[in-house]
Order: structure tokens, then sequence, then C-alpha cells
């Protein structure tokens, strides 16, 4: 959505001498170009929902059903699932901090336009 909304002199030369990297901003935004790709990549989702099934089955054979032969590959197929979920919450927490950055040197006179979240 195009917003027209007008900043003041003031706002505009205190954004201008922000201290905002714009090539950290575009790696988040790469980040999260990449995490879009690889969640609609059916074969990833496929492979990381047949692991989590597969991890959940296994709790219950060791946990549930005392089968302790069973524990080596919980904690193997499990530390794999933690690896990737890791990955994703480190991509994850980058992306928040570019736009974090961003938002703090938002214009006050823009406060309240277009704000996403009073949408919903």
């Amino acid at each position: 959505m195009k917003n027209n909304s007008q900043i003041t002199d003031e706002e505009w030369e205190k954004l201008r001498n922000a201290h905002f990297s714009t090539q950290d901003f575009v790696e988040a935004l790469e980040l999260f170009d990449s995490i879009r790709h690889i969640s609609g990549n059916s074969d990833f989702s496929a492979d990381v929902y047949a692991d989590i099934q597969k991890v959940k089955e296994l709790a219950g054979k060791v946990f549930a059903d005392g089968q302790r032969d069973n524990t080596g590959e919980l904690f193997f197929e499990a530390a794999s699932l933690d690896s990737i979920m890791r990955d994703l919450e480190d991509w994850i927490a980058d992306i928040r901090e570019a736009f974090t950055a961003l938002n703090k040197i938002r214009p006050e006179s823009l406060s309240g336009v277009d704000d996403v979240r009073t949408k919903m």
C-alpha cells in the first residue's frame, strides 16, 4: 500500500543522519526470502514433517513404552531437528533485529500510518 504521508524537514534530516545499515537490512531481507524459499520447498517441508513425526514416535517408544533400544535414535533425530530449528531461529532473530533498527528511526509523523499491527 502506497503512503503519501509527508515527513517534516527536521525528521528527514534526522532520518538521513541516522546510523542505519542498509546493507544489514538488505541481508536480513535476503534471509527472510531464504526462509520463505525453504518453507515453500515441499521436499524440505515434507522431510521436516516426517522427522518430527519420527521423533514423536520414538519419544513414545522410549518414554511411554520404555523401549530403551530406541533411545540413541531418538536423541540423534531430536538433535538433527534442533539444529534446523536453531538455524531458523538465528535467521529470524537477525531479521527481527534489522526491522527493529528500521523502526527505531521511523519519523514521528509516520507513527500509526499503515501500521500493520493495528489492522490485525
